[in-house]
Order: structure tokens, then C-alpha cells, then sequence
């Protein structure tokens, strides 16, 4: 258990760092610089622990979904992890477009940069699920190295 839990914790910590504060990934996808500096910037202290919490929520119920098919095969994996985000982030995008934007951070940032933002999501959280994956086999060979 303990194997799973460092394994997320810093597939995420690793993945937040490079996409979003080096390569500034939200800014590329999305073009939204002034909601992706509040949300990942002015609110950090909310939302980073706010995204751990949700691309967990992901990852585990796409990680069930792998073992409920009885999937092996990393890419077979990875193709249900980007699936279940694009139906969640999806119905997210839906629910807020389909009413007029008001102040919540979410309805403006579906309706300023659309789609965008579930690409963004696949993105993020199948790049995590990738690390996770990586760490997560390291730590229960209990080696760095294969010889």
C-alpha cells in the first residue's frame, strides 16, 4: 500500500513541477494566462491539494477499470486512463457549458477555453499516470536497476 501511495505522491509532485511550472503546459494548450496564474498561481494552496484529491479520484477509477477488464499491457492501461478522464473531464465541460458562465472558477474556465481544458486534463493526468506506473514498478521490485 505504502509502495502506491509514494508512487502517486510523487508521480504528481514530479508531473505538476514539469508540465505545469517548466513547460507551463496550461498556458500552451489553453492560451488562458490570466485563469491558469489564479488557479495555479494566486490559489495554489487550494488547488494543488484540490488536484491530488481529483487526479487520484481519476487514476483510481480508471486503475479499478484496468483490473475489472483484466488489462496487462501498459498502453491498453494508459488508453482506459485517457478514456476516464475524457468522460469525466468531458461531462465537466458539458455540465458547466451547457449553463450561462458565472463566477465559479470552473464555469469560466470551461467556457474561456473550451475543449481545451479536456485536453489539458487527458494530458495531465495520463503524463501522472505514466510516472506512477514507472515509480510504483520501481518501488515494488525494490530496485532502480535490472541487471
Amino acid at each position: 500500500m505504502w509502495a502506491t501511495v509514494y508512487s502517486y505522491l510523487l508521480a504528481f509532485a514530479f508531473s505538476t513541477v514539469l508540465l505545469i511550472y517548466i513547460l507551463k503546459l496550461p498556458y500552451l494548450i489553453t492560451g488562458e494566462v490570466g485563469l491558469v496564474n489564479t488557479y495555479y498561481g494566486t490559489n495554489y494552496k487550494i488547488n494543488i491539494p484540490l488536484d491530488i484529491l481529483l487526479i487520484a479520484v481519476y487514476l483510481s477509477l480508471a486503475i479499478y477499470t484496468t483490473h475489472f477488464m483484466g488489462l496487462t499491457i501498459f498502453w491498453q492501461k494508459m488508453g482506459v486512463v485517457v478514456l476516464i478522464t475524457l468522460l469525466i473531464s468531458g461531462s465537466f465541460y458539458w455540465y458547466f457549458t451547457s449553463y450561462p458562465k458565472t463566477s465559479h472558477f470552473f464555469s469560466e474556465w470551461f467556457h474561456r477555453v473550451g475543449f481545451h481544458a479536456v485536453v489539458y486534463d487527458m494530458i495531465l493526468v495520463g503524463f501522472t499516470y505514466y510516472m506512477y506506473e514507472f515509480l510504483h514498478s520501481t518501488f515494488e521490485q525494490k530496485k532502480i536497476i535490472t541487471l
